[in-house]
């Protein structure tokens, strides 16, 4: 799996992920070989993982595969083809494939509480011709979204990714903010954590033409970062006329802008990325970040165990380190590594 050499080792882009999922569909058409049958993608909140996995849904439904998305945000807002069910219509949808045809009519929790599928609520679709494309033996593509916390993750890995992976016609793509835990080894070893990283300066241009904005894109890459939720934020927001010079200030004003518009969900995450790529920036002061980073260690709830590990990657992405000794990013760079 190739890795764009601007970005930090271990995170992929968008166009990384689709090939992959490829490439094990393919394998496991053919028979050549035993892939793993697993690619969680994860991220910070924001970084696109849903965006990703629509786009998948869409290519693999547009090449006749049957493919079902199952997304767990509860806050998500539905969209296209997508429909919010109950836990029981998107089980009489699974029980279509013949290894689901037993599903348990009720869930339990990781703590060993059921309850009714009647009560519980997903954003779901599956692709056209569905149990036709099932039947014509194509392998399945199940999409699983947003992960994190999900209560009866556990009951989902026992009674919907098991019985299918047994079978070995079936790819999971799964994201998540962390990689997932999988409660049982085999699917442990199935499953391959991949990183997922900003847009490129690429990626943000494409995503600007669509507003009519493409003209901006080195403007908002530099303001954002690539991140998505911001793009999508800031998009909106830019001002008639570009600036003829990106200032520090100018990015920070933008950025100030930008957060207060963010849902409370996104808040702590933007945070984050604001401190990665502004205030780290060349007028940022070292002793600021001595004393942000030991804060930390001593009030997790100021800046949780993690946090400063993920903003160091996030600098390694933006190309903020240096490994010349004569560079101040250099020293920042030792500054960091030392205190963490």
């Amino acid at each position: 799996m190739s890795v764009n050499g601007n970005h930090a080792a271990g995170q992929v882009n968008r166009e990384t992920v689709l090939e992959l999922v490829k490439e094990r569909i393919r394998t496991i058409e053919e028979r050549t070989e035993s892939p793993k049958l697993i690619v969680n993608v994860h991220g910070l909140v924001g970084i696109g993982k849903t965006y990703l996995i629509r786009q998948i849904f869409t290519y693999f439904n547009d090449q006749a595969y049957p493919v079902i998305l199952l997304n767990f945000d509860s806050q998500e807002q539905p969209m296209q083809q997508e429909c919010v069910r109950s836990w029981s219509e998107v089980l009489d949808t699974l029980r279509k494939h013949p290894c689901l045809a037993r599903i348990p009519d009720t869930i339990e929790s990781t703590q060993g509480d059921e309850q009714s599928i009647e009560s519980l609520a997903i954003i779901s679709c599956e692709s056209d011709d569905f149990e036709q494309r099932i039947d014509e033996g194509k392998p399945l593509l199940l999409l699983l979204d947003a992960l994190d916390d999900l209560p009866y993750w556990k009951w989902v890995q026992e009674h919907v990714i098991k019985p299918l992976l047994d079978q070995q016609r079936t790819l999971v793509v799964a994201t998540s903010q962390s990689p997932v835990f999988w409660h049982f080894w085999e699917l442990r070893e199935q499953s391959t954590p991949t990183s997922l990283e900003s847009f490129s300066l690429e990626e943000t241009q494409a995503y600007l033409h669509q507003f009519g904005k493409a003209d901006r894109a080195d403007e908002v890459y530099r303001i954002t970062g690539g991140y998505p939720m911001g793009l999508d934020y800031i998009v909106h927001e830019l001002p008639a006329n570009p600036p003829q010079e990106i200032e520090h200030h100018y990015a920070h004003d933008m950025l100030e802008k930008l957060k207060e518009k963010l849902p409370d969900k996104i808040q702590p995450h933007f945070e984050e990325y604001l401190h990665a790529i502004v205030d780290l920036g060349d007028e940022f002061d070292l002793s600021s970040l001595r004393t942000r980073i030991n804060a930390g260690k001593e009030n997790s709830h100021i800046q949780p165990p993690g946090r400063i590990n993920s903003t160091v990657t996030t600098l390694n992405s933006r190309g903020f380190f240096s490994y010349d000794p004569t560079s101040r990013r250099y020293r920042l760079h030792r500054l960091i590594r030392h205190l963490v």
